[in-house]
């Protein structure tokens, strides 16, 4: 494994609705916030091992307590504030906004492929894309202009005239 990267163990059964896929974190030493070194932190400051990993939560409020509905909901409240425009509805924006991102902003990529995006989002299926992953509206204009400017130059059979072949057999054309 590349040390710009750290794999987080799998802490889901198999064949859980989550996905079997490792998850792989990239360390940003430097950045606002990076996910691999906050696990990291976290790890060496309340370490579990074992049956005792696998039982507990990965993200915690102290040792051996979940977060709470009340405490995740503040904090979507305060991202909400801090990243949503004042004249968007808030109301609209849930956790799982950040998985419908996550999938446009992968998807707005035509070199990644819908595998890929359904792994790193962790769906099921790729029924998943179909709903969630949005197209971007400059993709959608640039899909237009192109048709626009196509030159069609193929027909349907019913649109070409009708040649019989039996009116020539037997006279050497055929």
């Amino acid at each position: 494994m590349p040390s710009s990267h750290l794999l987080a163990p799998r802490l889901i059964a198999v064949g859980s609705s989550a996905g079997d896929k490792p998850i792989y974190l990239p360390i940003r030493l430097g950045a606002e916030y990076c996910a691999a070194l906050s696990l990291r932190q976290l790890e060496l400051r309340f370490p579990l091992h074992g049956k005792h990993r696998a039982r507990q939560p990965l993200f915690q409020m102290e040792p051996g307590t979940p977060f709470t509905f009340h405490y995740l909901n503040k904090v979507l409240g305060d991202m909400k504030d801090t990243f949503l425009p004042v004249d968007v509805e808030h109301g609209l924006f849930t956790y799982h906004s950040c998985r419908i991102y996550l999938a446009t902003s992968l998807g707005s990529d035509p070199s990644v492929s819908p595998e890929h995006i359904q792994a790193i989002c962790r769906w099921q299926s790729t029924k998943s894309l179909l709903i969630y992953r949005r197209m971007q509206p400059h993709q959608y204009v640039q899909l237009l202009d192109k048709a626009n400017s196509a030159v069609i130059t193929s027909y349907t059979s019913v649109n070409l005239p009708c040649i019989d072949s039996f009116d020539n057999v037997g006279d050497g054309t055929m």
